[in-house]
């Protein structure tokens, strides 16, 4: 990324810290229960280029800022539990679970607020720091993460284009990262992989993304290339 622009506060391993006392996986994503008989059949039928509508985050499903709630209270084992008896007063029933987590991931402290449905969108998960210097903090980590030997320099890469992916989409007039368009311009086939969801909307909003910069460097930047990239933020 541009020496200008340093999205990153702080990166922590997760390889001396045990789960439920260091931390906790505080982003949720749910499933309607008439589709908990999701099968193979149905995981071969689908493809790079559609979005899985049956798994989002519960924050988009709901309505809800679970990133706040879980600030709110004393996070401990139970806490999806806590988040599943506050759907329920709001009428939300799913089937609740944390996003996937490999051991020896990497957490990223961001210094803007987390984006949580923007993370979930490209693959990335939030854990919530219980000890420590980054007590109560949220951090970003792949949830994509495939972490076999053969895959090791594979899964860096992707992990840093995810959270290239992630930082181009929460400042999009702050910076403009090359990496990020020649990905969408050059490779959809790996970008289709890392954007989880919103694949073609997530494409259309970094193209014009890209746009808007060209026109600034040309001197010619139109208002209404800002407006459209505004109008494209996901809710």
């Amino acid at each position: 990324m541009a020496a200008a622009f340093q999205p990153i506060h702080g990166v922590i391993n997760s390889k001396d810290l045990e789960l439920g006392v260091d931390y906790t996986i505080v982003s949720m994503h749910c499933m309607s229960f008439d589709t908990l008989d999701w099968n193979e059949d149905l995981e071969d039928d689908y493809s790079d280029e559609q979005d899985f509508d049956e798994l989002e985050v519960v924050d988009k499903k709901c309505g809800i800022n679970s990133l706040n709630f879980f600030r709110s209270k004393k996070i401990n084992n139970a806490h999806r539990q806590l988040l599943m008896e506050e759907l329920g007063k709001l009428g939300c029933e799913y089937y609740i679970h944390e996003t996937p987590f490999i051991p020896n991931s990497n957490f990223y402290l961001p210094k803007q607020p987390i984006e949580l449905i923007a993370a979930y969108t490209f693959g990335l998960g939030v854990v919530q720091i219980l000890k420590g210097k980054y007590k109560g903090e949220y951090m970003l980590y792949n949830y994509e993460k495939m972490d076999a030997s053969d895959l090791v320099e594979e899964d860096k890469h992707n992990e840093q284009m995810r959270l290239r992916l992630y930082f181009q989409y929460k400042s999009p007039f702050a910076f403009y990262d090359k990496y990020v368009n020649e990905l969408i311009r050059n490779n959809w086939y790996l970008a289709s992989i890392l954007i989880v969801k919103h694949k073609q909307y997530m494409r259309d909003f970094f193209l014009t993304v890209a746009a808007y910069h060209r026109e600034k460097e040309e001197g010619s930047i139109h208002l209404d290339t800002a407006r459209m990239i505004r109008g494209m933020k996901l809710e």
